[in-house]
């Protein structure tokens, strides 16, 4: 039963594109807005195990521009989600590291806060 959930919900990610496909009225997906989806259907895929398809939306190109603009929020849930992936199909040492870096970029991301330290200096 919650296979199927999962499934109708890669479904529904893959329709969350169509209005920004429309050539009569110009729409551009925000670089968060693509960034949250593709984290979704990765979600999606690791809980249906097909984690070939999950590693190659965390790996693929198209992924890997959006973080120059993307907020550190964001940048850490991608580190979160890689690293629960690599850790399912074995490679601890990399998922290791990635979970760390969600760690370091929550940590920066709480420096910038007010009333952090170095907000206040």
């Amino acid at each position: 039963m919650h296979e199927r959930r999962y499934r109708d919900a890669l479904d529904a990610f893959g329709q969350l594109y169509e209005p920004f496909d429309d050539r009569a009225e110009r729409r551009t997906a925000t670089v968060e807005f693509t960034l949250a989806v593709e984290l979704r259907r990765a979600a999606a895929l690791m809980a249906l195990r097909r984690y070939p398809e999950a590693r190659e939306i965390f790996e693929s190109d198209a992924v890997q521009q959006l973080w120059p603009r993307v907020p550190v929020a964001q940048r850490c849930d991608y580190h979160l989600g890689y690293g629960e992936l690599l850790c399912a199909v074995g490679e601890a040492d990399r998922a290791f590291d990635e979970l760390q870096e969600a760690t370091r970029l929550a940590t920066l991301a709480k420096l910038d806060q007010p009333g952090s330290p170095k907000a206040q200096a």
